[in-house]
């Protein structure tokens, strides 16, 4: 399991408050991570299962209980 980046328990309470620039800096911050892991599964449709992983983070974001759970 990858080691959470400085402050991302932060960024993830604001973005979980409402704070969009929050929530901006944290997908950019996850997206290499999450193409990392769908690219081998996914093969061809890589980009596209990065595309939904994303997604499913950003409408769940709100119910994520440990912030820096994040990347687990």
């Amino acid at each position: 399991m990858q080691e959470p980046p400085p402050g991302v328990a932060e960024l993830v309470r604001a973005a979980q408050g409402g704070d969009q620039l929050a929530v901006g800096r944290l997908l950019d911050l996850i997206t290499p991570y999450v193409r990392r892991l769908c690219g081998p599964i996914a093969l061809d449709d890589g980009a596209d299962a990065t595309q939904e992983a994303l997604i499913m983070v950003f409408r769940k974001l709100r119910q994520l209980q440990e912030p820096a759970a994040l990347f687990g």
